[in-house]
């Protein structure tokens, strides 16, 4: 069988609802959805069919003054097809972990992850090990709050495959109101490893190895009617050119916001290709 290796380039469009339930210590969310574009693999060309799904669930298991110990697993399962040349790819993979986290002082808690996993599709298939850990922190005078994460792929049953990845945020402001700004920085393949809900499947898909990815968002808000409205902007440095946002989010209701924003993208393969992102949220 001859193997060959190359880019794949595709536009496209999709919608992806989710969904989450919270108690007291524990949360459960899912989030599915669909898309149809264009994609060019080698010298083929075509239409293009994707779908999305991911589930998954974290709480706590003991919680006793500064220490802390979580459970969280999640399933994604997602697909994508070019019907012309009857080329089809799907990726599955489950996993279930714990979290340990102590609170040092102030607002600082570093944790430790582990992760064990089952990869199967058209990828890497076998079972790994995944290990991780990091430092999160928050300063609610200074309205300040931010992370640093790294997690990486240690032992996996099939031979020669490894994720890795570093990321970190930092958050000033926050708020329905006033200036916020967040910054999020991350290197590596494994920076798509960790899996929230109200996740779609560009956020969750590996970039590939030893990449960088940095996010600058601002946004403004003011008082609207019993709400808020916030203009927000921002831009992503890709490792295949930028990505600009431009739009706003309003916010009627304590419960429920509204957001629209526009997308460009600054890639020399595909100057001027734009697009739009639309969210609602629902608390009730």
């Amino acid at each position: 069988m001859k193997e060959e290796s190359g880019e794949i380039t595709s536009a496209l469009t999709g919608i992806y609802p989710y969904v989450s339930y919270a108690r007291a210590g524990w949360e459960i969310w899912a989030s599915a959805g669909a898309g149809r574009g264009n994609a060019e693999v080698l010298e083929l060309k075509g239409d293009l069919t994707s779908r999305f799904g991911a589930l998954g669930m974290q709480g706590t298991l003991v919680s006793r003054g500064t220490t802390r110990l979580r459970y969280h697993g999640d399933i994604l399962v997602t697909d994508a097809k070019i019907d012309e040349h009857d080329i089809t790819a799907e990726v599955y993979r489950i996993r279930t972990g714990l979290e340990a986290s102590t609170q040092i002082t102030g607002g600082i808690r570093p944790y430790v992850e582990a992760n064990v996993r089952q990869d199967g599709g058209s990828a890497e298939t076998g079972t790994g090990l995944e290990l991780g850990g990091g430092v999160r922190f928050a300063n609610p005078a200074w309205h300040l709050r931010g992370e640093v994460r790294t997690q990486g792929l240690v032992m996996h049953t099939a031979d020669g495959f490894t994720e890795w990845g570093v990321s970190g945020s930092l958050q000033m402001g926050g708020g329905t109101e006033g200036l916020m700004m967040r910054v999020r920085p991350s290197w590596g393949r494994g920076q798509g490893m960790s899996m929230y809900r109200q996740q779609t499947i560009l956020d969750a898909a590996p970039m590939g190895e030893n990449t960088h990815r940095t996010e600058l968002e601002l946004g403004y808000g003011i008082p609207w009617k019993e709400g808020s409205a916030r203009s927000v902007m921002g831009v992503t440095q890709l490792p295949q050119g930028r990505m600009y946002r431009l739009g706003g989010e309003l916010r009627p209701r304590e419960r429920l916001s509204f957001s629209v924003f526009g997308l460009t993208h600054g890639r020399k393969a595909a100057p001027g290709d734009i697009g739009v992102n639309v969210q609602g949220t629902l608390q009730y």
